[in-house]
């Protein structure tokens, strides 16, 4: 009797809860619960539209460039052939010598052909070793693409939308790092920023595995840091819904507080992912 009254309870709840603030706590109930606004749940992002806009923050040790790590998210770029890198994620102290960049566009060391398409690039210490997504192959401007490049320490590996993966050996590992991370610009020159739009960008201290990546891309609909698992979210040192206000700081959804610092006045723009986070 007592079960059927508290089931009864449960559906009466749920039934007049709205799904953007539904109750957490059941009895039964597994998993990760993170229960959001509807102005958490909303679909904003970053836009970047001039040179020189940035989003960074200082070095600590849960962002430092390890032996392993991965960093991604979602992006769409005004234009996809342009002379300079458009950064969507990167951290360099000194370009060439350490550190990392995901972008799009030919580099001075990239070669200047297929500029429409992503790099993933290590410093060494001796040059840039990168990776580019030349399975997935050109880009278009105004779509969104989710990106992934992943470094074990002997191989770097690029995907776009979950695809099949470029991968390269470079024969040398990432220099020491003590740069700030920075998304939607390269430390290295203030010409590089993504101009376009950003979304749920992270980094993570190892390599992302296959099935997770498939989970963060969902069938192409991406998922919010709230829509994660527990164990998913422990993976990652920085994760950015970037979906703050017109030049405000953007929050870092880890207990890490990893928040950028806005350079020049990054705006808001409707972003990729959204939809309302409820109890599993």
């Amino acid at each position: 009797m007592f079960k059927r009254l508290l089931a009864l309870t449960i559906a009466l709840l749920l039934a007049v809860t709205p799904a953007s603030s539904q109750l957490c706590g059941f009895v039964g109930q597994t998993g990760a619960c993170s229960i959001q606004s509807d102005s958490d749940a909303s679909n904003k992002g970053a836009r970047y539209t001039s040179d020189g806009q940035s989003l960074r923050v200082a070095s600590n040790s849960s962002i430092n460039t390890v032996s392993t790590f991965s960093v991604g998210g979602w992006f769409n770029l005004d234009g996809v052939n342009e002379v300079l890198t458009k950064s969507i994620i990167a951290k360099f102290s000194n370009l060439n010598s350490d550190g990392f960049l995901l972008g799009c566009s030919a580099h001075v060391d990239y070669p200047t052909s297929n500029t429409k398409r992503i790099q993933f690039a290590i410093g060494t210490g001796s040059g840039l070793k990168y990776v580019q997504s030349n399975t997935f192959g050109d880009l278009s401007a105004g779509t969104w693409y989710f990106v992934v490049g992943t470094w074990d320490g002997t191989t770097l590996s690029l995907s776009i939308n979950n695809g099949t993966a470029d991968t390269s050996a470079p024969g040398a590992s990432v220099g020491s790092n003590s740069g700030n991370l920075q998304v939607g610009s390269d430390t290295a020159f203030t010409n590089q920023s993504a101009k376009g739009n950003l979304d749920s960008i992270f980094y993570a201290p190892s390599v992302l595995s296959g099935t997770v990546i498939t989970s963060l891309y969902n069938s192409g609909a991406g998922k919010k840091w709230c829509q994660l698992t527990a164990a998913q979210q422990a993976l990652f040192g920085a994760w950015y819904e970037l979906k703050e206000s017109d030049g405000s700081t953007r929050n870092d959804s880890t207990a890490n507080a990893n928040n950028l610092t806005d350079v020049s006045t990054v705006t808001q723009v409707a972003g990729k992912t959204s939809g309302a986070c409820i109890c599993p």
